[in-house]
């Protein structure tokens, strides 16, 4: 019965991580119509389903991991030193968290899109791709620069394809 359970919860995490791409898909098939509104709402949605799809692994990976009689033990005592843990955690992983937030107000304030033309640094490119830690240009010699993304939350960079 555990492996069993240990499988359902295993299905279900991959359905959940599944649906997110559908969820997007469904989103850009709505938008195409606008281009503009659909350059600024598809760098949303990839943002978006990436923030999706790491909160469904991590929560199925606890759900199965909670399936142990030990590590439901563990875990207890975890939690009760989680406010210790979470201030230590935070101080660690301040640049990360600090780039996580970035490629969310990135994704959300439409400051720069997916096919948006940028200079960066006297480096001319296009956007290629928006995560959540990073932004990936492509420069006109066809390299791929990868800058975190508060480089663009702290640097001033010029967008070209911005019209208003």
């Amino acid at each position: 019965m555990h492996v069993l359970l240990i499988v359902a919860l295993a299905c279900l995490t991959w359905m959940a991580y599944a649906a997110a791409w559908v969820f997007e898909d469904a989103a850009k098939a709505r938008q195409d119509s606008d281009q503009g509104r659909s350059r600024r709402f598809e760098t949303q949605a990839q943002v978006l389903r990436r923030l999706t799809q790491s909160i469904v692994v991590v929560v199925g990976i606890v759900a199965i991991i909670g399936t142990f009689e030990v590590a439901r033990q563990a875990m207890t005592t975890v939690l009760a030193s989680a406010g210790v843990i979470s201030v230590i955690f935070g101080l660690a992983a301040q640049q990360t968290l600090g780039n996580v937030f970035a490629g969310l107000q990135l994704a959300t304030t439409d400051a720069i899109r997916v096919d948006d033309i940028v200079v960066v640094d006297d480096e001319q490119g296009t956007i290629e791709e928006i995560t959540l830690t990073y932004v990936v240009m492509r420069t006109w010699d066809d390299r791929r620069l990868i800058l975190p993304s508060t480089h663009f939350t702290e640097n001033p960079f010029a967008n070209w394809t911005r019209g208003g």
